[in-house]
């Protein structure tokens, strides 16, 4: 997540760099008092987060611009990323704030995942911070690799809860009618500030057949209900920790109670938004009765759906796996959102939104998914050789952390001269990629 999004946040800002002068300095579109008074707050006040209110001539907004591409470069390497994760998210707040002009929803998506990511620990792993940590260890004798800290998952689960707010609130604002007809992505295509080849015939005929009126509709409500992906990730982990006999049991009595208190709380949340709906109404009660019988019948929906799910489970596995790892499945929500994007990206020109939202998508693996992922992605793997010495183990380590997943098997031999490492390829060929073969070399002379 760190890698991918601190590299997409950092191709964004330096995208930026040819506009800066025009868009944040007073030699541009707003002079300092103005851009204060139209996107900031008085003089003096705190209502301000940007410096930029009080001073913004080229040398200060250069500064700023530059130290902001020097954090977020270190930030993606995983260098100091106790501090430079914070001070990330302060910079880029420093030009964001001083004016709104040129801004779009990327913009908030960078605003909001780098204020998430202060409370994450995302550079424990993959990181220059670990590496330098390990090798120091090494370095300075340690009989065995130390072990990495774990990193908390809340900060993770956060992440997930914001990208099923987006995608609900973004599917719930198209609500116009070239969503409900499905035209919408026929006019978009057809933007010439929108479209990044002109392809208005093949959109026509598209549109003709109903391709776009499909994709259309689909996008809308594959946005809208995403959130039950969040349901079915959690009922992931509800089961496999009853598999593993490590979900808590709980008395019979306590979960009615438990129950019967949802009920209580959902009711009367129900009364009380149906009350402020009748006052918004001017007094109309059957505006504060729709509200309040709309809530009951989610709720009851809400009921429903976990017998369902029970009977489901109980006498219909393959429909159970099926709901679980399809229907409610990452692989098909994120999938289609795979595709969704790269569409945007194929079709499009909107600057760096979907690189951002697909960067964003690694809060959504786990560990080991992703260390699959690098084991298949590894261009070559090799066995390293070593004399069993102090020196020669210390460096077959330090192999082992330039480039953990390359490196296969190690086997002691002692017909090596002392304190070195020799690196096979599969089959005793040669080892063809370039970056793979300079770390193992760097770190065979380490």
């Amino acid at each position: 997540m760190r890698i991918a999004f601190g590299a997409e946040v950092l191709w964004t800002f330096l995208t930026m760099g040819p506009v800066v002068r025009f868009l944040l300095t007073d030699e541009g579109l707003w002079l300092t008092d103005m851009a204060r008074a139209r996107y900031g707050a008085p003089l003096g006040s705190f209502g301000s987060l940007s410096i930029l209110h009080w001073r913004s001539d080229p040398a200060t907004v250069f500064a700023t611009y530059t130290a902001l591409l020097v954090c977020l470069t270190l930030l993606t390497l995983g260098a100091w990323t106790t501090w430079t994760t914070p001070l990330s998210w302060l910079l880029a707040e420093q030009l964001y704030e001083y004016a709104s002009t040129g801004l779009y929803g990327t913009d908030s998506v960078v605003r909001v995942y780098l204020f998430l990511a202060m409370f994450s620990a995302w550079g424990e792993a993959y990181s220059v911070d670990s590496w330098r940590a390990r090798r120091r260890a090494i370095l300075d004798g340690a009989a065995v690799l130390p072990g990495r800290r774990k990193a908390p998952a809340w900060p993770v689960r956060l992440m997930m809860l914001q990208l099923a707010c987006i995608y609900c609130a973004s599917g719930l604002l198209k609500s116009g009618i070239t969503w409900r007809d499905g035209t919408a992505l026929y006019f978009v295509l057809n933007g010439d500030h929108l479209y990044r080849f002109p392809a208005q015939t093949a959109v026509t005929w598209l549109q003709y057949v109903g391709v776009l009126p499909v994709l259309t509709w689909l996008t809308r409500w594959w946005e809208v209900l995403f959130p039950v992906v969040l349901a079915g990730v959690a009922l992931q982990g509800y089961e496999a920790d009853r598999r593993a006999g490590t979900w808590p049991a709980i008395a019979p009595g306590r979960r009615l109670a438990s129950w019967a208190l949802a009920v209580v709380a959902w009711c009367a949340l129900a009364g009380a938004i149906g009350g402020r709906a009748v006052a918004a109404a001017a007094g109309s009660a059957s505006s504060g009765v729709t509200v309040a019988g709309t809530m009951l019948l989610a709720a009851a929906g809400a009921a429903a759906a976990v017998g369902v799910y029970r009977l489901v489970r109980r006498s219909w596995p393959s429909g159970h796996h099926a709901l679980l790892h399809w229907l409610l499945g990452r692989r098909t929500w994120l999938g289609f959102g795979v595709l969704f994007h790269l569409g945007i990206e194929a079709g499009t020109n909107i600057g760096t939104f979907p690189e951002i939202m697909l960067a964003v998508y690694c809060c959504w693996l786990a560990g080991p998914e992703l260390e699959r992922l690098g084991a298949r992605l590894t261009p070559q793997r090799v066995d390293i050789r070593y004399h069993p010495d102090v020196a020669g183990v210390r460096r077959a380590a330090l192999a082992r952390l330039c480039a953990p997943w390359a490196c296969r098997a190690f086997t002691a031999d002692v017909t090596l001269p002392a304190a070195t490492i020799r690196v096979e390829s599969l089959g005793g060929r040669g080892i063809r990629h370039r970056a793979l073969r300079g770390l193992l070399h760097a770190a065979s002379r380490l």
